[in-house]
């Protein structure tokens, strides 16, 4: 249930144009209040304040409903659980780094896991990065379906079933595009929703001084595996803060409070995490300039 204060949220249009919440992006600042910033355009290395990088402008604004009216109502729901899961991240950080469990009541846990789920879907980016996927995701099969309709009947019968891959991401695209035009949000209309109700909270602490996580400027970020069936992607990852990284258990009601999983994460994990963040973010933001120029396309 969301407080009483953010009740009218709905009559007002956000003028927000951050695509990473300041709280989080605060935690990558020296005492200057800066961040090191690489531009994956035009592979530029330099340094601004966190009110100066990942800024976009009116992408939020999308037309819904049957008028095509402007609405900000996705952007302004993010806002109202931005609020409330603030002091939350800091408690968050400051107890994994103490090795202490975060006493998390029900709605908080709610709110954490309502907020991640929405950064999930908030950039084009991350949309993107979805689509790709599942496009990856559908093309295996369908080779695989293939082979096998192949080997089974000596002829491929049912090929004309099966969408091309270009095919595929037209229709995952412009479904997309349709639910915001019908006025639906994209994550409620997901298995993303279902998935968080079921699946516990983690975090990964990096203890190694000489390792850090990028930051995005999607927010969250997936690993890539190579599975048996065809190719896999971890659970979404949240960087929020160079040594602290949210995620949600692979397992189903694994973990009931946040905290009850504190992980320590290896060289490797930082490695593939950082390499994914690179691929798929116009912006990176990172604790020292020295990480940017390792990571950095040549």
């Amino acid at each position: 249930m969301l407080s009483a204060e953010h009740s009218d949220v709905s009559n007002k249009l956000s003028q927000r144009n951050h695509t990473i919440p300041q709280f989080q992006i605060k935690n990558w600042a020296d005492a200057a209040g800066k961040v090191w910033v690489l531009d994956n355009e035009t592979q530029e290395i330099y340094q601004c304040a966190t009110t100066n990088v990942f800024v976009e402008k009116n992408i939020y604004t999308t037309r819904v409903g049957p008028d095509a009216e402007k609405s900000d109502v996705y952007e302004r729901w993010f806002a109202t659980f931005e609020s409330q899961v603030a002091p939350l991240f800091r408690d968050l950080v400051e107890r994994a780094r103490l090795n202490q469990p975060s006493e998390l009541s029900p709605l908080d846990i709610l709110l954490f896991k309502g907020f991640l789920v929405l950064q999930t879907w908030r950039t084009t980016e991350s949309q993107n990065r979805i689509v790709d996927f599942d496009s990856e995701y559908f093309s295996e099969v369908s080779r695989n379906q293939r082979d096998f309709d192949i080997q089974s009947m000596n002829t491929l019968k049912t090929g004309s079933i099966f969408l091309t891959d270009e095919e595929f991401t037209r229709f995952e695209e412009s479904n997309f595009q349709a639910k915001f035009a019908a006025g639906e949000l994209p994550g409620q209309t997901t298995d993303f929703y279902e998935f968080a109700e079921e699946h516990g909270l983690v975090c990964w602490v990096i203890s190694n001084p000489r390792r850090s996580v990028l930051l995005g400027s999607h927010g969250c970020c997936f690993i890539e595996k190579k599975g048996t069936n065809g190719p896999l992607v971890s659970p979404p990852m949240f960087p929020v803060a160079p040594d602290i990284v949210l995620t949600f258990s692979e397992c189903p009601n694994k973990f009931n409070r946040l905290g009850h999983q504190t992980s320590r994460a290896e060289d490797k994990f930082v490695k593939n995490l950082n390499k994914a963040t690179i691929k798929y973010s116009k912006r990176v933001v990172a604790k020292d300039k020295e990480l940017l120029e390792k990571y950095r396309r040549c």
